[in-house]
């Protein structure tokens, strides 16, 4: 008995090469009488094969391995769960699973046998042409702990034998990849990734290098003046889309800012979700200002904004009560980013309205259930500071959430919120250096792949421009970047037109994308469902840069770039620009060395002079591409 899935998978080894290594060991699950993909991977050179499935079918099994000239295919029995037996020798580089997600608790195990045998190094590849849901879902929830179901072979689709019209949408070939976590800097307790420039605003507005607190007049209504509990110093701009994902706000929430300063937090929040916000600020002059930056972003009708003292709130303030007389929105999220001795002294009006209210409360750099008061006789004196339960998820950036009363933290942390950020907010982020990311073999193996791809498209055309007006309007985007990344001086190939790189380097994608996964110390990948974009090739010549300022890779999450060549060896110049915080930074990156930053960052490459060769992924939520960015 040949089930269709054992065929299925099959061929699709055999149309790919990007796990045929000697050194590849290999395990099949459930292989049955046939064992076909177990006699596929071995007959296509694969070091180790072991196929696997209870003891009555072994005798079948070993005959047909036997028969088709690979005995030496290890034929083992092996129970499911996440016990296995030692001496099966794991964990392996791949793992094959046919047409056995037929049960629902056999597909628990089924799953739970893979997370014992596999590693972060580790691929499964998984065909399935039951109609019956439940096991396959049973398996996907299950396997989904550990894993990622990177994508449907795109293979599969132009089967000869698959009819797409009558596939159910759990039947296809799927390849596994183990789930990873980004990799966060280890920090100090207290310190947060916007610390230096918040510190370089905190010195400017406030330590008198700047002088721009000391010089706003000590008036009643501004933030030298006796009603003020703070001193006014701007949110650190990197800062603000980490504070707006934590709050997870949509278009439906009314965000409360207590002491808003100018507003920029609050205008960001009404530009990127169309959310009514409101703005609470002792400051008459920055009142002006946030109501001059509402209208210059076109969101005024969003905006609220009102000269009050925050500690003379009315009771039931946050929770509609009228504020200066007038009728405001009531709040789903209150935010204040004051000193410690302000929202100490905060504290208790705002635990009272938050216990009978229905809001969260979102603090930065000083969190709710630690803050003090030093300004007191008695700082330390906490015995009346009122319960709150914190998430410190991003702490790491120096924003903390109560969740709504009611809420246990680790409920509330349940929830995914997904980064947005403008294209200032990305400039002033630092990117990740990756040093000796690549190995020596996995260098060669790129450059290998990026010359035979180059050769498949043929030679670089500088007269190729004059074919892009033949196009049809819809297509003219694709076919200008197309003539652009074919000309002399920098040469630009698509690994991934037509779906060739998930045939020769499935691997070695992964290992690409995983690297930007672990590396996402901003969480720009978090809560979304991402794609490769693109994944290029590049070819620089003496004479080859990107010298525009203002290069972004528009439309995409994150992007990394990983140097094949050696400066001083094999090039010379092509320093890699980027804006950091407004400040022009140059970098030269070794061999096997990465880069990563947010895509909507400014970065280019000065001129070149030799031959420089590079590896360049892009993450958006788009879907897959299979010729150039565009399509």
């Amino acid at each position: 008995l040949v089930f269709p899935g054992a065929i299925m998978l099959a061929e699709d080894l055999e149309r790919t090469t990007w796990w045929r290594r000697s050194s590849c060991s290999v395990i099949e699950l459930g292989a049955g009488v046939a064992g076909i993909p177990s006699i596929v991977a071995r007959r296509a050179g694969v070091g180790r094969v072991v196929a696997t499935d209870m003891a009555d079918v072994l005798s079948g099994l070993t005959f047909n391995c036997v028969g088709n000239g690979v005995g030496d295919v290890e034929v083992k029995e092996l129970c499911w769960g996440p016990e296995v037996d030692k001496s099966l020798g794991g964990p392996f580089d791949l793992v094959l699973i046919a047409d056995c997600a037929f049960d629902v608790e056999a597909s628990k195990l089924l799953a739970a046998t893979v997370e014992a045998l596999t590693a972060v190094h580790s691929f499964v590849i998984v065909s399935n042409t039951s109609g019956i849901l439940p096991p396959w879902e049973s398996f996907v929830e299950t396997a989904a702990r550990g894993f990622t179901i990177e994508r449907v072979h795109p293979s599969l689709w132009d089967h000869p034998d698959v009819n797409v019209a009558t596939m159910q949408p759990q039947e296809g070939v799927y390849i596994l990849v183990p789930r990873v976590d980004a990799v966060l800097p280890v920090l100090p307790s207290g310190h947060d990734l916007c610390e230096n420039e918040q510190h370089a605003l905190l010195d400017s507005f406030v330590m008198g290098h700047g002088g721009a607190e000391k010089a706003r007049p000590a008036e009643e209504w501004s933030a030298a003046g006796p009603m003020s509990i703070s001193p006014y110093v701007p949110c650190a701009q990197s800062r603000i889309p980490q504070v707006l994902r934590a709050a997870g706000l949509t278009a439906e929430d009314v965000l409360w800012d207590l002491g808003c300063g100018d507003g920029r937090v609050l205008i960001s929040a009404a530009l990127r979700y169309g959310c009514n916000v409101v703005g609470l600020e002792v400051d008459s002059q920055c009142l002006v200002d946030a109501r001059r930056l509402a209208e210059e972003a076109r969101v005024s009708h969003l905006c609220h904004w009102e000269l009050a003292d925050i500690m003379a709130l009315p009771v039931s303030g946050l929770r509609g009560a009228p504020v200066n007389g007038k009728s405001l929105p009531p709040p789903t999220c209150v935010l204040t980013f004051i000193t410690g001795h302000g929202l100490a002294r905060l504290s208790p009006y705002l635990h009272s309205e938050w216990v009978e209210g229905s809001f969260r409360i979102l603090t930065c750099v000083e969190a709710l259930d630690e803050c003090l008061d030093f300004e007191s006789g008695a700082p330390f004196d906490t015995e009346d500071r009122p319960p709150w339960p914190v998430s410190r998820r991003h702490a790491h950036w120096g924003v903390f959430c109560v969740p709504p009363h009611g809420v246990a933290v680790s409920v509330w942390e349940q929830k995914e919120f997904p980064l947005k950020w403008t294209q200032d907010e990305a400039d002033v982020t630092a990117p990740v250096v990756i040093p000796g990311l690549l190995s020596k073999d996995v260098i060669e193996r790129y450059l290998q792949l990026g010359e035979d791809a180059a050769a498949r498209e043929g030679a670089a055309d500088s007269e190729a421009w004059q074919s892009v007006f033949d196009v049809p309007e819809d297509q003219f985007c694709s076919a200008a970047e197309d003539v652009m990344h074919n000309l002399q001086g920098h040469r630009v190939v698509h690994l991934h037109k037509d779906g060739w790189s998930d045939a020769v380097c499935f691997d070695l994608m992964a290992h690409f994308r995983r690297a930007m996964q672990q590396n996402d110390v901003w969480g720009a990948l978090q809560a979304r469902q991402f794609h490769v974009r693109s994944f290029e090739y590049h070819r620089y010549d003496t004479g080859g840069s990107v010298l525009d300022e203002n290069h972004r890779d528009q439309g995409s999450l994150l992007t990394m770039s990983a140097m094949l060549s050696q400066e001083g060896e094999n090039f010379f110049g092509a320093e890699f620009v980027t804006w950091d915080g407004g400040q022009r930074k140059e970098r030269r990156l070794g061999k096997g060395d990465a880069i990563l930053f947010p895509s909507e960052k400014r970065h280019n490459v000065k001129q070149v002079e030799g031959d420089r060769r590079c590896i360049i992924m892009e993450l958006w939520e788009g879907p897959a591409n299979r010729r150039n960015r565009h399509q």
